[in-house]
């Protein structure tokens, strides 16, 4: 897959797609999206997602501890029928994402 090339020197605050860069954190988090009077949720754990979720474009993120603050290493979004995934190697190296 290709890599989303974020910003190499981002201020807090800015943002890149659907990501807001935490400076006081060092890292990226998504931002909550809304749809035509829907909001789409992001979920979180440590296994792949196993429910279909309310609306279409749902993200699942797989992280280190389960939660928002973990370190992701994969993620999912709902395409109406099933999760596909969204695994992003962010400075394109062989290792897990670093936002």
């Amino acid at each position: 897959m290709s890599a989303m090339n974020f910003p190499s020197n981002p201020s807090n605050g800015d943002i890149y797609h659907k990501w807001e860069y935490n400076a006081s954190a060092g890292k990226w988090s998504l931002l909550v999206i809304e749809q035509a009077d829907t909001e789409l949720s992001v979920t979180y754990s440590l296994v792949p997602p196993s429910t279909a979720p309310d609306n279409i474009g749902d993200e699942h993120y797989i992280t280190s501890d389960g939660t928002a603050n973990g370190d992701v290493s994969d993620g999912y979004v709902w395409n109406g029928i099933s999760w596909t995934n969204q695994l992003y190697r962010i400075d394109g190296s062989s290792s897990t994402n670093d936002f």
